[in-house]
């Protein structure tokens, strides 16, 4: 199986990358406008049977520990729209777009592809171009989207492998809970050991 290995930074895939000589990796830079352009002119000159993006995330629900993988099998893009005096309109609200005009089903980007990739637990995630980092914020997110992880590519990846017909998971360790900005609390070498443990358990 021929696959790809997509991540904002080289950071959060450098030990997996050393590891898995085989296995073709693609470093596109943090946002949505970096993975959608680099991952869409990577693919127009090469195919592949599966597609990882494998990243670190922001977690709304304490439940779930710092370094826990998860497996984003929904994504949104949570901050492209309008603000109309503190209330968010996304843009299907203001009718730019058919929330259900492919890729999106309802407004939001559901994996498909059904490709096996191992056990993780399923769930909801948005994309932002700013990370959240002040409670009003936060409570209008959770609100509106009810997610349970916050990244600033996940959907712009989703976006590009569904419109390619491309088989894919997005895998993404927690580093930190989606709270007043406080990198004190964050675990981010924790979230990438983990992260970088599971891809070589998984890809050798």
């Amino acid at each position: 199986m021929k696959t790809l290995v997509v991540a904002a930074t080289e950071m959060e895939i450098a030990q997996a990358k050393e590891a898995l000589p085989g296995v073709e990796f693609l470093v596109t830079g943090a946002g949505m406008v970096n993975t959608a352009y680099k991952l869409g002119k990577h693919l127009n000159a090469n195919s592949f049977d599966f597609i990882i993006n494998a990243g670190v995330c922001g977690c709304f629900d304490r439940k779930y520990e710092l370094g826990t993988l998860l497996n984003i099998s929904v994504d949104a893009f949570a901050d492209l729209g309008a603000d109309d005096n503190g209330r968010f309109i996304d843009l299907f609200g203001l009718n730019l777009v058919d929330k259900n005009e492919r890729p999106f089903t309802d407004g939001l980007i559901i994996n498909f592809s059904h490709a096996p990739f191992g056990n993780l637990e399923e769930v909801v995630g948005i994309t932002v171009n700013t990370a959240s980092g002040n409670q009003k914020q936060i409570d209008l997110l959770v609100e509106q989207y009810k997610p349970v992880t916050e990244s600033m590519e996940g959907a712009a990846f989703a976006y590009v492998c569904e419109l390619e017909n491309a088989k894919y998971v997005q895998i993404r360790a927690i580093s930190n809970y989606v709270e007043p900005r406080n990198k004190e609390n964050w675990k981010m070498g924790l979230a990438v050991k983990n992260l970088n443990e599971y891809l070589i358990g998984l890809l050798q």
